[in-house]
């Protein structure tokens, strides 16, 4: 196994066992699930990268948005 696998089974592993705690996801505001296709745009980028933007309700994690930011940008 490569460390690009090793990452994006860790990345998976992370989305799915948020899901299962409730937390939802949406991709450049619209409603993702954390499967193979939201797994791929979140690594297949190397000109962007993918902000993480929480939103809590008392103090737990209910929804990820992720933004997606341009490294030229930067």
């Amino acid at each position: 196994m490569y460390i690009d696998d090793e990452y994006r089974a860790a990345l998976k592993a992370e989305l799915l066992g948020l899901k299962e705690n409730g937390v939802s996801f949406s991709l450049d505001g619209k409603i993702v699930e954390p499967e193979d296709c939201l797994i791929d745009m979140l690594l297949a980028d190397s000109d962007c990268t993918y902000m993480r933007n929480y939103q809590f309700e008392g103090g737990k994690v209910v929804k990820i948005e992720f933004d997606k930011v341009s490294l030229k940008d930067i």
